[in-house]
């Protein structure tokens, strides 16, 4: 784990003695198996998607808006409201903390490494995995999508068809498209101004003792990271440039998560805000006291703000907005500090899910797709076509992974 030395602080940082170097109690599983659970979410998400309730549909697969990007196989006749809430409530939170845990481990690296060195093997590590998902598995995932819409002429008609639509939807692997821009940038930055990834660790001075100041600034920062977006680009729409993709309003929220990522790295994992007797994980209880209320607000004026069909916008975009920020940065800390408090001891399970996480998620959109088309036949109420499909889209892309793996090369990659 990366520990910046107190002497790499800014010299005008007054560090406590609480922030002083604790030595390592053994090995910090917390960061690996929030992963795990957040690509579990993630897999969640893309399973049960099919049986909301109200979503939009694409009646053809050429013609936009390409509602099939986001609904690929939408099942209208079996649907669940609860499947709506956990779709709406990840969505508020848990890509924003899929960045941050991926701007963890960037200060050690590009330490470790150097910019040239870190660069090369990010863009290697992503690059190579981005080309696949993108251009292999995406197709894959959506043409069921091309099937259920009338689609006809077999693989050639949907290869003609999908060449055809001038955009390339990349599915799942935009946010390695992502991850490789904020890798750049990075590089560049520690190039430039070494002292500045350095500079970062600031941001962990004192939180492992007030993480509630920490919650209210990031809450904060979020709301003034999307409002200003959402306003521009609205709340769905997706900036694109050939296969590479970004939500708008959320293109300075992710960025501005990996920098906070980074920070909280580059103070190190066991100290600061992931500080293993920290009060985040001490209290890991009284963080949802704070997420679960955000999150139900957020809720109610995302659906309220829906029903005053542009009503009175600017106020609602900002209560929205702030909603959104408290419940995305309150939901954030809330998992960090219970997976903190209670993964200090290793298992079997998590390691294994930890170890395959990324595969699991490279792979997982295709699976769920064709698995949802299978059952679309099927006469079974929506909560048991969602749990059904999430249990086998886990089996078969932990276990599809897991022999990947196996494969001499291919193991550097997943």
């Amino acid at each position: 784990m990366n520990q910046t030395r107190l002497a790499d602080l800014p010299q005008n940082q007054v560090v406590p003695a609480s922030a002083a170097p604790r030595p390592t109690p053994g090995r910090n599983h917390a960061v690996g198996y929030l992963r795990a659970f957040v690509t579990l979410l993630v897999l969640a998400h893309h399973s049960v998607i099919a049986f909301m309730p109200g979503m939009p549909h694409s009646t053809r697969f050429t013609t936009p808006p390409y509602m099939w990007g986001a609904f690929p196989v939408p099942d209208a006749q079996h649907t669940w409201i609860g499947w709506a809430l956990l779709v709406m409530s990840n969505d508020m939170f848990f890509m924003a903390l899929m960045f941050l845990i991926a701007g963890l481990f960037t200060p050690a690296s590009l330490e470790r490494k150097g910019p040239g060195g870190f660069l090369r093997e990010r863009l290697s590590r992503l690059g190579i995995p981005f080309i696949v998902s993108a251009g292999l598995l995406s197709p894959l995932a959506y043409y069921p999508a091309y099937l259920v819409t009338g689609g006809t002429g077999g693989p050639a008609g949907f290869v003609k068809a999908w060449l055809g639509l001038g955009v390339w939807n990349p599915g799942p692997a935009w946010f390695l498209g992502v991850l490789m821009g904020l890798a750049v940038l990075a590089a560049v930055v520690r190039a430039v101004a070494p002292k500045a990834i350095a500079g970062l660790a600031r941001l962990g001075v004192g939180a492992d003792r007030k993480p509630g100041r920490f919650l209210l600034w990031l809450a904060l920062a979020s709301a003034a990271a999307y409002i200003p977006m959402c306003a521009i680009f609205g709340p769905l729409e997706w900036l694109t440039l050939g296969p590479f993709a970004l939500q708008g309003s959320r293109a300075v929220l992710y960025p501005m998560y990996f920098v906070v990522g980074m920070g909280i790295g580059a103070y190190g994992l066991d100290r600061g805000l992931l500080a293993q007797g920290g009060a985040l994980a001490r209290r890991w209880w009284a963080w949802m006291l704070v997420a679960v209320p955000a999150l139900l607000a957020a809720l109610a004026v995302t659906l309220i703000a829906g029903m005053s069909k542009g009503q009175n916008h600017a106020l609602w975009l900002t209560l929205g907005g702030l909603a959104f920020g408290t419940t995305c940065a309150a939901m954030s800390m809330m998992w960090m500090g219970i997976f903190r408090r209670f993964t200090a001891k290793a298992s079997r399970v998590w390691d294994s899910l930890s170890a395959n996480a990324f595969g699991m998620y490279l792979v997982h959109y295709a699976i769920a797709s064709w698995v949802q088309l299978a059952l679309l036949p099927a006469d079974l109420p929506g909560a048991v076509k969602g749990a059904f499909v999430f249990a086998l889209v886990v089996v078969l892309s932990w276990a599809t992974t897991a022999g990947l793996r196996r494969i001499p090369g291919v193991a550097r990659f997943l």
